[in-house]
């Protein structure tokens, strides 16, 4: 039902919700609702693990990590994105709103494509493989080898890989340009509310036949730790910030704080 509302709010074609177990990675609930006509909606397509899609926004914070972890960048660097639309070598790069000089705190919290596409470049321009590989290592390439059918191989190329071009690592800074399942995205948050574990979804704890058991699973870790423990503390605390303050203030509760 609350997916569905969402669709309805925003006229989407298709959608999907996952709720995801933190420390076992284990999926209590999974939806997918696809658009059949003025408010009717079916599930015909498990979007979750099947629809290799740009990530856009929600690829920054693997950007920001990779900046802090690996290029040693501040948090209170300057940035200035201007008027939100800017030349980047070949990449022309557009902000949905304007945010003038700002921190690279601020270019998270107000999820800035100009402010990111400027961080990554000025480290990474004449390096772009390191980018990508620590990408790799953070586990972000890696299949998720799921229990049920369907699932995509996430797609992050390289440079010399045929794909791609003088505009790639730009594009990638802010989530494009490469490919991940919504799975593979919450794979990746879900290991930082899991203090930097990275676990493997899990939709099958036990297999029975008669009522006895054939196959248990357990808990699979992926990665043992995508950054160090000063950086994970840094990026929750903005995680906070953009419902606090930021581009997510609009699921901001009184009850309850929310990271997103």
């Amino acid at each position: 039902n609350a997916l569905r509302k969402q669709l309805e709010l925003g006229d989407a074609d298709w959608g999907t919700a996952v709720l995801m177990e933190v420390s076992t990675g284990e999926i209590r609930a999974i939806t997918n609702l696809t658009r059949r006509g003025e408010g009717k909606f079916v599930e015909d397509f498990n979007y979750a693990i099947g629809m290799n899609l740009e990530p856009g926004s929600t690829f920054k914070l693997a950007s920001l990590m990779t900046l802090l972890d690996d290029a040693g960048a501040s948090l209170e660097e300057h940035f200035d994105t201007g008027d939100g639309r800017m030349m980047i070598g070949r990449a022309r790069v557009v902000d949905s709103h304007a945010c003038g000089d700002v921190t690279l705190r601020e270019v998270f919290e107000h999820s800035s494509n100009v402010g990111f596409a400027l961080a990554v470049n000025k480290y990474y321009k004449d390096r772009p493989g390191q980018f990508v590989d620590h990408l790799y290592k953070m586990g972000l390439a890696m299949p998720l080898d799921l229990q049920i059918p369907g699932g995509a191989t996430p797609v992050i190329y390289r440079p010399g890989d045929a794909s791609w071009s003088g505009v790639t690592l730009t594009m990638m800074s802010y989530g494009y340009g490469l490919r991940l399942t919504p799975l593979k995205t919450l794979s990746f948050y879900n290991a930082i509310a899991n203090g930097g574990k990275m676990v493997r979804p899990m939709f099958t704890k036990e297999i029975l036949h008669n009522g006895k058991t054939v196959q248990s699973f357990s808990t699979e870790v992926i990665n043992s730790s995508i950054c160090s423990d000063h950086t994970l503390a840094l990026i929750k605390d903005m995680l906070l910030g953009v419902v606090e303050k930021g581009t997510g203030k609009a699921v901001h509760s009184d009850i309850v704080r929310i990271a997103g």
